[in-house]
């Protein structure tokens, strides 16, 4: 699944990127890669050709905040790609391990080793530089990214 993950998502950057330039709505470019998605395994499932998932409220309501932040994310990505270059954003989205390291830290209240710690240095490090020398940067595009 890896190794056909790494090419799909360099083709799928690449096009997001061309339909951006040349229909610059990030938001209703997301929301239809969204429900176009969402359309497909529904079709999958009444078809038959995937099995539908069992589900209960419970599963619902633990989902649905994954959901919206999976959303969210989708979305802040695209708008940042439609203002940045593609390369810079994957960048900047190379420093989710810190996040989520502090949110666990702040908001969950779990510790790290600090081996983790001084692990997200280098990914940090080489976040900053990239903003710090990125030839076309945009404020909107690079708070997308993060």
């Amino acid at each position: 699944y890896f190794a056909t993950w790494c090419p799909f998502n360099v083709v799928f950057n690449i096009y997001n990127k061309k339909v951006l330039n040349a229909f610059p709505f990030p938001w209703l470019t997301s929301t239809l890669s969204l429900a176009a998605g969402s359309l497909l395994m529904l079709l999958s499932w009444a078809t038959r050709i995937a099995e539908a998932p069992h589900t209960d409220l419970h599963f619902w309501k633990s989902l649905f905040p994954v959901a919206v932040a999976h959303t969210i994310g989708h979305v802040a990505a695209t708008v940042s790609m439609s203002k940045v270059a593609v390369s810079f954003t994957h960048i900047i989205k190379s420093g989710e391990p810190a996040f989520s390291v502090l949110v666990s830290r702040f908001l969950l209240g779990e510790s790290f080793p600090m081996p983790v710690y001084l692990s997200l240095l280098p990914i940090v490090g080489g976040c900053a530089l990239s903003a710090l020398t990125e030839l076309n940067f945009n404020m909107i595009g690079f708070m997308g990214a993060m």
